[in-house]
C-alpha cells in the first residue's frame, strides 16, 4: 500500500515553511514522498484551512496543524505509514 501524505499551506507562511522542512526531513528518512497543496487554489479548501494551516494529513488523518513537531509528523508516519494504522 502506498502512502499518501499531504500538506495544505499558503503564500507567506513562516510556519508553512517550516512545516514543510520538517514533514521533508522526516519523508527523506522514511523513503516517503509528500505533495504540497495551496489552499488558495480552491475555495473549499480555502474556507476548510485558512486559520489552520499548515495542516498535514496522512492516508487522510489529520494528523498536525499549525505549529507543527517533528515528532508528530515521525509517530504518525510510523502509525499510518507502517502500521496500518
Amino acid at each position: 500500500m502506498s502512502s499518501r501524505i499531504e500538506i495544505y499551506t499558503q503564500p507567506d507562511c513562516p510556519l508553512c515553511d517550516e512545516a514543510k522542512e520538517k514533514l521533508a526531513f522526516v519523508c527523506n528518512s522514511f523513503n516517503l514522498t509528500f505533495s504540497e497543496i495551496d489552499i488558495h487554489n480552491q475555495d473549499s479548501l480555502l474556507e476548510a484551512y485558512l486559520i489552520r494551516v499548515p495542516v498535514i494529513k496522512i492516508n487522510g488523518h489529520e494528523i498536525a496543524e499549525g505549529n507543527v513537531y517533528m515528532h508528530e509528523i515521525e509517530d504518525s508516519v510510523k502509525k499510518f505509514c507502517f502500521e496500518n494504522g
